[in-house]
């Protein structure tokens, strides 16, 4: 991307922030030639369990088979993160013994450390269950927490909601877990409205619960205007639906994208319901069964198709399945858990559920809700959980597989090729399974960078762990605001950097490079822009070249931000060897009555 003009609106939440960048680079070019070599590893986390389900400890890379799109690829990498166990006896009929593997080096510290984020799907969650599963939570971050683990808690209600960022104390998180539990919930308006619709069908197809003088009376059968009534408010609930669901991923998928730019492993305790993946379709059915012969009618005219093709027009399915390449991309696992304790029964009356006329539909519709689940879960390596009062254990089971797992790294030829490839690991010894995640989406290098800029906003006051590298030594100084339109401020951002520290190389009389600078702005709220990346390219003369390395290359950004306290994450990538820094600054921006009475 270029830099002359303006580069975009970053985003506007909830009506209130908006958070724009107009970048203005003075780029100072620089520095030292060099060559880059690229190394490209895929980590594969993965759970060996028993015919029982125990965890298998002890195993060896030996042990182990890794295909990617079918074809086996050599381990490069292997860690065995847990107690070292000797593996249980095999059979002596059993596989050949595993080959010996050198004693492999520990990945670094931040590698092994656990990113843990509650969230809390209110948008599709009902107040039953919801505050025991809250509990269940609490009780199981105080058992399975570990030094440098750290815990962030979220919820979704309209729109995303940061309840704590990243923190290592369980304390706050726990505290924002009773945040959370007090809230309410627009998935129990959305049940209610869906619950109407039902209850208008069965009253205007003469099949539904009567007042108690009319009871026992024949009716006549609709005609088909009462029949198209209904048929427009069933479609207009479900383009509803459609559209804030449809909003609800694409945060989900922003929010998943943030986390593959921390490092270690990571986890999302994902506390809903289900998402419904054909909006509508249990309602459409529904209105076929009551009202036959005017939906045969409507059908026979073209006015309205069948039910299975109306709500492919309402279908999230490719936007669901897009949520689990992302958290594969990120290496984020999914631990899906179902709150109801009455799934497919909700806001049904005995009554209402009598006289349908299809009674199974709401069975259906939570299914398709629990596949969801099911699904995120299953793609990611992780596990699926229901609401029994055994739930706080069957949590910190799932937890401690965070803990013990064996991490295996191979090298593949590709790399950024936006490709999602499938990965199997197999285990050399007769009797065990294995969980892991179903493959990875790799992505881009541009898009990585932007996921670390993101990533690095998550921690509570600092940069998230292992997000803060500075090798290029950047600094980050804002300048005094102005006022800018509306209620927007410009606030001057500039990056700096020792020239010397960036890399040109030599073409005929020149030096060139390119440097690529990130942003991404967060308020007190919680509120994320979205991530800008800004290409700068630069030459030097050669001549020149010993006096531009002895200075420090200057970029300078407007941020039209509004008023109040914002952090910035800021990433500097030397495009030539890939190398990175990020740092986050954080800001106070006056709003413009102060401005004034200061003169500005």
């Amino acid at each position: 991307m270029r830099t002359n003009g303006a580069v975009a609106v970053a985003f506007i939440a909830s009506g209130a922030l908006v958070c724009g960048l107009l970048a203005q680079p003075k780029p100072t070019p620089q520095s030292k030639v060099t060559a880059a070599v690229r190394v490209n590893v895929v980590n594969v986390e993965v759970v060996v369990t028993d015919a029982k389900g125990n965890q298998v400890l002890g195993l060896g890379a030996g042990d182990f088979e890794v295909r990617e799109d079918g074809k086996q690829v050599p381990i490069t990498n292997f860690y065995a993160s847990g107690p070292a166990v000797p593996p249980p006896a095999a059979p002596e009929a059993a596989a050949p013994a595993p080959q010996e593997a050198p004693p492999p080096e520990p990945p670094p510290a931040e590698e092994l450390a656990l990113s843990m984020v509650v969230f809390v799907d209110n948008a599709n969650i009902a107040y039953a269950g919801r505050k025991g599963v809250l509990e269940s939570v609490a009780t199981m971050l105080g058992r399975v927490l570990r030094q440098g683990d750290r815990v962030m808690v979220v919820s979704y209600d309209l729109s995303m909601k940061e309840h704590r960022s990243f923190t290592t104390d369980p304390a706050k998180a726990v505290a924002a877990l009773r945040e959370v539990g007090k809230s309410a919930a627009e998935g129990v308006m959305t049940a209610a409205q869906r619950q109407r619709l039902l209850d208008s069908m069965a009253r205007d197809s003469g099949m539904g619960v009567a007042p108690p003088s009319s009871r026992g009376m024949s009716s006549s059968l609709p005609d088909n205007f009462v029949a198209q009534r209904a048929l427009e408010n069933i479609q207009s609930f479900a383009e509803q639906r459609f559209e804030a669901t449809r909003s609800q991923l694409k945060a989900l998928g922003g929010f998943v994208d943030s986390l593959a730019g921390v490092p270690g492993r990571k986890a999302v305790i994902f506390i809903s319901q289900g998402i419904v993946p054909r909006q509508g379709e249990d309602l459409l059915i529904e209105w076929e069964n009551r009202f036959p012969q005017a939906a045969q009618s409507l059908q026979r005219q073209g006015v309205v198709a069948p039910a299975p093709l109306q709500t492919s027009t309402y279908s999230v399915t490719s936007e669901l399945h897009d949520i689990e390449h992302r958290a594969n991309a990120g290496r984020v696992t999914f631990i899906t858990v179902n709150p109801s304790n009455e799934r497919g029964m909700e806001g049904m009356s005995a009554e209402t559920m009598a006289m349908s006329a299809q009674p199974g539909l709401a069975a259906t519709e939570a299914m398709s809700r629990e596949q969801s689940l099911i699904d995120f879960a299953r793609a990611t390596g992780g596990r699926t959980l229901v609401n029994t009062p055994a739930l706080a254990d069957a949590l910190t089971a799932a937890a401690e597989d965070l803990h013990t797992f064996y991490s295996i790294g191979y090298s593949p030829e590709h790399f950024g090729d936006g490709t999602y490839h499938r990965i199997s690991v197999k285990v050399n010894v007769p009797g065990m399974t294995v969980r892991h995640r179903e493959g990875y989406l790799d992505k881009a290098s541009e898009q990585r960078l932007l996921d670390r800029t993101t990533g690095a906003l998550l921690a509570e006051g600092t940069p998230a762990p292992g997000t803060a590298r500075n090798p290029h030594g950047i600094a980050v100084v804002t300048g005094r605001p102005t006022a800018g339109e509306g209620k927007t401020m410009l606030m001057p951002l500039t990056v700096r950097v020792p020239a010397s520290r960036l890399t040109l190389l030599p073409q005929g009389d020149v030096a060139e490079g390119k440097v690529s600078v990130c942003f991404v702005v967060k308020d007190e709220n919680g509120r994320s822009s979205e991530p800008q990346r800004v290409a700068i390219p630069m030459r030097v003369p050669l001549d020149k070249l010993d006096g531009v390395l002895k200075q420090d290359a200057t970029f300078t950004f407007q941020l039209m931000v509004r008023e109040g306290k914002h952090r910035v994450a800021v990433t500097l990538q030397d495009d030539v060897t890939e190398e990175v820094s990020t740092v986050v600054v954080e800001v106070a921006v006056p709003g413009k009555a102060f401005l004034s009475r200061s003169g500005s």
